[in-house]
């Protein structure tokens, strides 16, 4: 019996056929089809960047939350270890979509746009919202050149071109993110550099979520649609109803409004602060009559001004060219003498800053730009802390010059809707050219040539 049972275990030995490996592909698109049928999803997380530079490493920590019901009931939320201007909270009901970055005193109202203020979230996220909470409900994207890797029994470890991918053999939910990204030198990065994004989850589908967990907080606080029916074209103080800026074209300046008047009540309602004004105008409908009272100097006038549909965000800085550029006179990061527009030179502006991804898009073709014409002057304006700006120049470079605008009047003067927002202006002071994100560069160097003419 002994000497039977080595024969059948030797035979039992004999070499397997070798187990071919999974479709990584495959799993890919197995993971985004078990994330669509979640009924509910949950988790919570933490995001790692290390960058490395001439041989230092600095790294942050972000974490993150996330509970969702299907049919766009959502809540995340996300901070920045120590940096709370660098968190906030979003929340879609099905009907509306909130978004409260920390630094705001307002809530955003996306209106049933969950996926664009995703969009308008990844940058600071890290793109962790297009990681997780994007494939609840947006297409799959598979990485370049995926393969299986080696791993543990209880995840897939998949590789890309420049990501990995773990996803847990059980469930077929993401557990760990890594993104590499390597930054060869050149005129904006002066010293190669290497950043890994680490993004790590601890998935929960379908749970039971609390009804407290996905409702938006009680909206006490002035709430800014994004996408208002209509519009006055004027911008106040930012504490006092007086009249900051008037947009050219806009219905206040073709009703007579003016800078610096003070208005004091708006279709017989009482106004003193900005947010009263920018909430009245708000919710006012196209072709609606406002009938407005200002104080002008000490003189009380009314002026009827008929609200217009609002133009879209492309449209209002467009309504700019043509016109006379804004003039500016803003700290350099550099010190020294204000920066200012130079009369008799084409100019190129450049409002961007350091958290913006675009941003680093743009930034090396201007700087290549501005050493290929002598004659063309390119400024870079930031609205952040110096220090902040300063920091990330080590790594970064921006050989042109850098104009400091942490009061936002440029920004406002220029109708910046977006960053990275690029105007050309001609030597007579007319800009010629304006565009929001990382523009074509065709168009843009057509538009600069012709300024330089």
């Amino acid at each position: 019996m002994r000497i039977w049972w080595l024969v059948l275990v030797g035979c039992a030995s004999a070499p397997a056929a070798p187990i071919t490996p999974p479709d990584p592909v495959g799993l890919v698109r197995e993971m985004a089809s078990r994330y669509h049928t979640l009924v509910s999803y949950a988790d919570r997380g933490k995001v790692t960047v290390a960058i490395t530079s001439a041989g230092k490493t600095q790294t942050e920590y972000h974490v993150f939350a996330t509970a969702y019901v299907r049919n766009d009931r959502l809540h995340f939320a996300f901070d920045q270890v120590g940096a709370l201007e660098d968190s906030f909270d979003l929340w879609s009901n099905g009907i509306h979509t909130y978004a409260k970055a920390h630094a705001l005193d307002h809530i955003v109202d996306f209106e049933k746009q969950p996926a664009q203020a995703l969009a308008a979230l990844a940058e600071l996220s890290h793109g962790v919202t297009r990681r997780a909470v994007w494939n609840l409900e947006r297409p799959v994207v598979v990485p370049d050149a995926l393969v299986v890797a080696p791993s543990d029994a209880r995840t897939w470890h998949l590789t890309g071109k420049d990501d990995e991918l773990f996803i847990d053999r059980r469930t077929m939910l993401l557990t760990r993110v890594v993104e590499h990204h390597h930054y060869e030198p050149n005129a904006s990065h002066p010293v190669a550099a290497d950043m890994t994004v680490t993004i790590d989850y601890e998935p929960m589908p379908n749970i039971a979520i609390r009804e407290a967990a996905l409702a938006p907080p009680e909206l006490t606080l002035p709430i800014e649609s994004m996408f208002p029916s209509a519009w006055l074209g004027i911008m106040p103080d930012g504490a006092t109803s007086r009249v900051a800026q008037v947009i050219p074209g806009g219905p206040a300046d073709k009703a007579g409004l003016q800078v610096g008047d003070e208005i004091t009540s708006i279709d017989g309602h009482a106004i003193s602060t900005s947010k009263q004004v920018v909430a009245t105008s708000h919710a006012m409908k196209p072709h609606q009559t406002a009938a407005i009272v200002v104080n002008r100097a000490g003189a009380i006038l009314p002026i009827a001004v008929v609200a217009e549909a609002r133009p879209s965000a492309d449209q209002l800085q467009a309504g700019l060219v043509g016109r006379p550029a804004p003039a500016f006179s803003l700290p350099a990061l550099a010190g020294g003498a204000p920066i200012e527009l130079a009369t008799g030179s084409a100019t190129v502006l450049d409002f961007w800053a350091t958290w913006c991804g675009p941003c680093a898009i743009l930034s090396p073709h201007l700087d290549d730009l501005a050493h290929r014409n002598p004659a063309l002057h390119v400024i870079g304006i930031s609205d952040e802390d110096p220090a902040q700006v300063a920091a990330f120049l080590i790594m970064h470079k921006m050989s042109y010059p850098i104009a400091l605008d942490t009061g936002d009047t440029a920004t406002r003067s220029y109708l910046v809707q977006g960053l990275p927002s690029v105007f050309v202006i001609d030597r007579t002071g007319v800009v010629r050219y304006a565009a929001i994100g990382v523009p074509d560069f065709k168009e843009l160097d057509a538009a600069i040539a012709n300024a330089l003419r």
